[in-house]
């Protein structure tokens, strides 16, 4: 699907340039030893075409740009200007495809008087080991370097705003990028499967990660997002392989579907709190995943979500209200679970494929509605609120578990939470340290009044902890790791 749609965006693309541009006759000129087709505009700049330019299509059947003429090989230099009608015209534009399929170019030096590289200029030109970009082009046309399977370096210039569609496709030899801070978009497959890509530098500025930008990226190892980014595309960075380490900024608004499938060695994600959306299937098949932080503001968890990740526990965030089907499927490590209140409906066959929970505590008092083959099992001890476990065991599916418990552990002092500095605490990393005077005791509660630990300083796992000194009111700490 994803093909098809860029077959029909290039070619409408493609048409729409050489209609806007066939002014008048091509001539040639020949710059140190090398033939070359160019075309005047309106104004007197001109254009370097291919020799078939604009009859590149025969009854709708395409036809090679340079066919039946001698494509330029080794190093080719693009002249400042041109000379015709007893002037000379600076070069301006490459149309598109100007030098399609132009295989035996092993080097090109562009003018400083370019502006525009159009659609699929350099597509195929797998000799082409390097190129500048001159400072002057403000335009990158769709799929301009695409399938430059040789090209091991390229310099861009700083007054381009996006990186367009395919871009730089199937580039297997480039090895590093470093995309300037002008640049707003990445836009659809930018990068995709530019496997030996080990370094993209990214500044701010940037906003948008487009659908399939770093698809199949397997070289990368580590990625720095930078603040001010809002959105990560779907299949952004599918299958990255070797992807091990990626910070996500704070100004996220959305994730897309996909988004890190397959990173088999990426091994945490820290999600900004602000994000509300988190599409399906973004950290399937991630089976190094071990820590997720999950968003505050996150209003569902979708399908397939973490299904086959290496998590051993996750805090679901306060606002979700759905977990759908699968999200939590194969996730091997998973033993134990917190459902919080406001959850109210689980997908279908959301613990299957392996997940084996020991226990699932929920904390609404209303059973949340669910299908018949949410558990794979119901061996699960369920936790319940004090007082809702005979409405569980009337349940039509959740009274199918035999061990439903209440839980009415009371936190001691709990109606008196309060953000006071009588209670200093200090979380480093994992751990929460309270400072006490000699004699005091220390109490240290889970949400669900639980009794965590009795030390002054203690390991806990990601999450929301009541901390009780002597009879002093309760202080309210966030661990997050």
């Amino acid at each position: 699907m994803k093909k098809k749609l860029f077959a029909a965006i290039l070619a409408v693309a493609t048409l729409a340039g050489l209609e806007s541009k066939a002014q008048d006759s091509l001539f040639t000129y020949t710059h140190q030893g090398v033939t070359l087709y160019y075309l005047l505009d309106t104004t007197g700049e001109a254009m370097l075409v291919p020799p078939m330019y604009p009859d590149m299509h025969d009854d709708g059947v395409r036809i090679e740009t340079w066919w039946g003429y001698s494509k330029p090989q080794g190093p080719v230099v693009v002249p400042d200007s041109v000379p015709q009608g007893g002037s000379n015209h600076p070069v301006t534009t490459l149309a598109p495809e100007a030098f399609k399929y132009c295989d035996s170019i092993t080097a090109i030096t562009l003018p400083a008087t370019l502006r525009v590289i159009g659609q699929q200029s350099f597509h195929g030109c797998a000799g082409l080991t390097s190129i500048v970009i001159p400072e002057g082009v403000t335009e990158l046309g769709i799929a301009g370097f695409y399938e430059c399977t040789g090209l091991q370096s390229v310099s861009l210039p700083t007054g381009i705003t996006s990186i367009p569609i395919s871009c730089f496709y199937g580039d297997t030899s480039l090895t590093s990028i470093d995309i300037p801070a002008s640049v707003e978009t990445i836009d659809l497959g930018a990068f995709e499967e530019c496997t030996g890509l080990t370094s993209a530098t990214l500044h701010q500025g940037l906003v948008t990660l487009g659908e399939y930008a770093f698809f199949m990226c397997m070289g990368l190892e580590t990625m720095t997002l930078p603040e001010g980014l809002r959105t990560i595309g779907d299949a952004c960075f599918f299958s990255c392989e070797n992807l091990r380490h990626i910070d996500l900024p704070s100004t996220l608004d959305s994730v897309g579907a996909h988004a890190f499938q397959s990173d088999l060695l990426l091994d945490t994600l820290l999600f900004p709190d602000q994000l509300r959306h988190i599409g399906a299937i973004a950290m399937n098949n991630c089976p190094s995943l071990k820590y997720v932080h999950l968003p505050e503001q996150l209003e569902a968890i979708n399908a397939w979500l973490l299904w086959g990740t290496d998590i051993e526990s996750l805090v679901i965030p306060p606002h979700v209200t759905l977990i759908d089907t699968l999200a939590l499927g194969n996730c091997l490590r998973l033993h134990n679970l917190t459902l919080p209140a406001s959850v109210t409906h689980l997908g279908d066959s959301l613990f299957l494929d392996g997940t084996d929970l020991d226990t699932l505590t929920i904390e609404s008092a209303v059973p949340p509605t669910l299908g018949d083959t949410v558990f794979p099992h119901y061996r699960t001890t369920l936790i319940v609120p004090c007082g809702s476990a005979n409405t569980y065991r009337q349940h039509p599916a959740w009274g199918r578990f035999p061990n439903i418990e209440e839980n009415c552990n009371s936190i001691p002092g709990s109606a008196d939470i309060s953000e006071t500095e009588d209670i200093l605490v200090r979380t480093v990393g994992s751990r929460i340290i309270v400072e006490v005077t000699e004699g005091e005791s220390v109490r240290i509660f889970d949400m669900m009044g639980r009794l965590v630990s009795t030390a002054d300083e203690t390991s806990a796992l990601p999450g929301v902890y009541l901390v009780k000194v002597g009879d002093r009111p309760t202080k309210k700490v966030v661990v997050v790791i």
